[in-house]
Protein backbone atom coordinates (compact mmCIF):
# COMPACT_ATOMS: atom_id res chain seq x y z
CA UNK A 1 0.00 0.00 0.00
CA UNK A 2 1.08 2.98 -1.08
CA UNK A 3 0.09 4.59 3.05
CA UNK A 4 3.19 2.32 4.00
CA UNK A 5 5.82 4.11 2.14
CA UNK A 6 7.82 6.55 4.14
CA UNK A 7 7.24 10.06 3.81
CA UNK A 8 9.69 11.54 1.43
CA UNK A 9 8.24 8.91 -1.28
CA UNK A 10 4.61 9.55 -0.08
CA UNK A 11 5.36 13.12 -0.86
CA UNK A 12 7.27 13.04 -3.76
CA UNK A 13 4.28 10.98 -5.39
CA UNK A 14 2.28 13.78 -4.77
CA UNK A 15 4.70 15.99 -6.82
CA UNK A 16 5.07 14.16 -9.20
CA UNK A 17 1.02 14.22 -10.00
CA UNK A 18 0.44 17.70 -8.83
CA UNK A 19 3.48 18.84 -11.41
CA UNK A 20 1.56 16.58 -14.45
CA UNK A 21 -1.80 17.86 -13.09
CA UNK A 22 -0.16 21.61 -14.39
CA UNK A 23 1.75 20.21 -17.25
CA UNK A 24 -0.63 21.08 -19.98
CA UNK A 25 -0.75 24.64 -18.77
CA UNK A 26 -3.86 24.35 -16.31
CA UNK A 27 -5.28 22.49 -13.72
CA UNK A 28 -9.20 21.19 -14.76
CA UNK A 29 -11.53 20.52 -11.01
CA UNK A 30 -10.93 16.71 -11.96
CA UNK A 31 -7.61 16.38 -11.68
CA UNK A 32 -7.86 17.92 -8.15
CA UNK A 33 -10.75 15.40 -6.93
CA UNK A 34 -8.34 12.37 -8.62
CA UNK A 35 -5.43 13.95 -6.33
CA UNK A 36 -7.61 14.46 -3.09
CA UNK A 37 -8.30 10.63 -3.57
CA UNK A 38 -4.46 9.82 -3.99
CA UNK A 39 -3.56 12.38 -0.67
CA UNK A 40 -6.40 10.07 0.98
CA UNK A 41 -4.39 6.75 -0.57
CA UNK A 42 -0.75 8.31 0.50
CA UNK A 43 -2.22 8.80 4.05
CA UNK A 44 -1.31 12.37 3.71
CA UNK A 45 -3.52 15.62 4.52
CA UNK A 46 -4.87 17.60 2.09
CA UNK A 47 -3.24 20.60 2.94
CA UNK A 48 0.32 18.73 1.72
CA UNK A 49 -0.67 20.18 -1.68
CA UNK A 50 -0.45 23.29 -0.38
CA UNK A 51 3.37 22.72 1.61
CA UNK A 52 4.49 20.88 -1.63
CA UNK A 53 3.31 24.12 -3.98
CA UNK A 54 5.31 26.47 -2.01
CA UNK A 55 8.33 25.22 -0.76
CA UNK A 56 10.45 22.44 -3.21
CA UNK A 57 12.21 22.27 -0.53
CA UNK A 58 9.56 20.53 2.43
CA UNK A 59 11.13 17.13 1.75
CA UNK A 60 13.59 14.93 -0.22
CA UNK A 61 12.59 13.63 -3.61
CA UNK A 62 12.93 10.18 -3.21
CA UNK A 63 11.21 7.26 -5.25
CA UNK A 64 10.46 3.81 -4.33
CA UNK A 65 12.76 0.82 -4.58
CA UNK A 66 10.25 -2.05 -5.05
CA UNK A 67 8.62 -2.18 -8.87
CA UNK A 68 4.95 -3.39 -7.79
CA UNK A 69 5.19 0.50 -6.19
CA UNK A 70 7.09 2.12 -8.92
CA UNK A 71 4.30 0.59 -11.46
CA UNK A 72 1.71 1.82 -8.93
CA UNK A 73 2.92 5.61 -9.43
CA UNK A 74 2.68 5.03 -13.40
CA UNK A 75 -0.61 3.85 -12.84
CA UNK A 76 -1.74 7.22 -11.25
CA UNK A 77 0.12 9.38 -13.53
CA UNK A 78 -1.84 7.71 -16.48
CA UNK A 79 -5.20 8.03 -14.93
CA UNK A 80 -4.17 11.72 -13.33
CA UNK A 81 -3.75 12.12 -17.20
CA UNK A 82 -6.88 11.74 -18.78
CA UNK A 83 -9.02 12.84 -15.64
CA UNK A 84 -9.79 15.95 -17.94
CA UNK A 85 -10.59 14.18 -21.07
CA UNK A 86 -7.85 14.85 -22.83
CA UNK A 87 -3.97 13.74 -22.83
CA UNK A 88 -1.65 16.17 -24.51
CA UNK A 89 1.88 15.58 -25.75
CA UNK A 90 3.38 17.97 -22.66
CA UNK A 91 1.69 15.56 -20.10
CA UNK A 92 3.03 12.40 -22.00
CA UNK A 93 6.41 14.18 -21.98
CA UNK A 94 6.18 14.54 -18.41
CA UNK A 95 5.30 10.91 -17.46
CA UNK A 96 7.77 9.59 -20.12
CA UNK A 97 10.78 11.91 -17.77
CA UNK A 98 9.72 10.67 -14.52
CA UNK A 99 8.74 7.13 -15.75
CA UNK A 100 12.46 7.35 -17.15
CA UNK A 101 13.80 8.54 -13.12
CA UNK A 102 11.75 5.40 -11.93
CA UNK A 103 13.72 2.88 -14.20
CA UNK A 104 10.71 1.84 -16.85
CA UNK A 105 10.89 1.94 -20.46
CA UNK A 106 10.55 4.11 -22.40
CA UNK A 107 8.62 1.98 -25.17
CA UNK A 108 6.02 0.61 -21.90
CA UNK A 109 5.46 4.38 -21.66
CA UNK A 110 4.75 4.98 -25.43
CA UNK A 111 2.73 2.06 -25.04
CA UNK A 112 0.92 2.69 -22.27
CA UNK A 113 -0.02 6.20 -22.95
CA UNK A 114 -1.42 5.29 -26.64
CA UNK A 115 -3.89 3.00 -24.61
CA UNK A 116 -4.95 6.02 -21.91
CA UNK A 117 -5.66 8.01 -25.43
CA UNK A 118 -7.81 5.40 -26.74
CA UNK A 119 -9.79 5.75 -24.00
CA UNK A 120 -10.58 9.37 -23.39
CA UNK A 121 -13.71 9.63 -22.41
CA UNK A 122 -14.00 6.17 -21.64
CA UNK A 123 -13.78 3.70 -18.66
CA UNK A 124 -10.20 2.19 -18.82
CA UNK A 125 -10.26 -1.46 -16.68
CA UNK A 126 -6.55 -1.15 -15.06
CA UNK A 127 -6.19 -5.21 -16.31
CA UNK A 128 -5.89 -3.55 -19.41
CA UNK A 129 -2.63 -1.42 -18.85
CA UNK A 130 -1.32 -4.18 -16.36
CA UNK A 131 -1.20 -6.73 -19.64
CA UNK A 132 0.71 -4.18 -21.85
CA UNK A 133 2.85 -4.39 -18.21
CA UNK A 134 3.33 -7.99 -18.28
CA UNK A 135 3.95 -8.07 -21.97
CA UNK A 136 7.09 -5.98 -21.27
CA UNK A 137 7.78 -7.86 -18.13
CA UNK A 138 7.16 -11.52 -18.14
Amino acid sequence: MLKDLNLNIRKTILKMLYDLAFADGHFHPSELDYLKNVIRELGLEEGEIEKLKWDEFAFKFELPKEENERIKILYHLLFLSKTDDEVNDSEVEYIRSICLKLGLREDLVLDLTDVVKAHIGKYLHPDKLLDIIKKYYN
